[in-house]
């Protein structure tokens, strides 16, 4: 029952070795792939545009950080009609202000 026992372990230590020599071999391949992509990167004088890679502020967007530092944030409203509608006079104009200045209003005259 030793015996067995000493071999099962001798086992897992013969898998564990060939699972890092593994590793090993994959990690030095793969690092002879890159260099010949830089390689021919350099050569060709390829654009990270060319190759579709965003640059650090797009890559940084694409994984949820706001595009912009104020994106999100409340502003108070600069434009009033007095009776409860307010625009901060970000973005579209809303349709009760686009009424009222198809109306005749001027965007000045509803400025708080």
């Amino acid at each position: 029952m030793t015996n067995l026992i000493q071999q099962a372990a001798d086992l897992r230590a013969q898998a564990a070795a060939l699972e890092a020599r593994a590793a090993q071999e994959q990690q030095a391949a793969r690092n002879g792939v890159l260099d010949q992509v830089k390689a021919l990167i350099a050569t060709h004088a390829f654009t990270a545009a060319e190759l579709g890679i965003k640059s650090g502020k797009s890559a940084g967007a694409a994984k949820g950080a706001r595009s912009h530092p104020s994106a999100g944030k409340k502003v108070a409203a600069k434009y009033s009609d007095g009776k409860g509608n307010n625009w901060t006079g970000r973005g579209v104009k809303p349709r009760w202000l686009s009424v009222a200045i198809a109306n005749g209003a001027t965007l000045e005259s509803f400025a708080i």
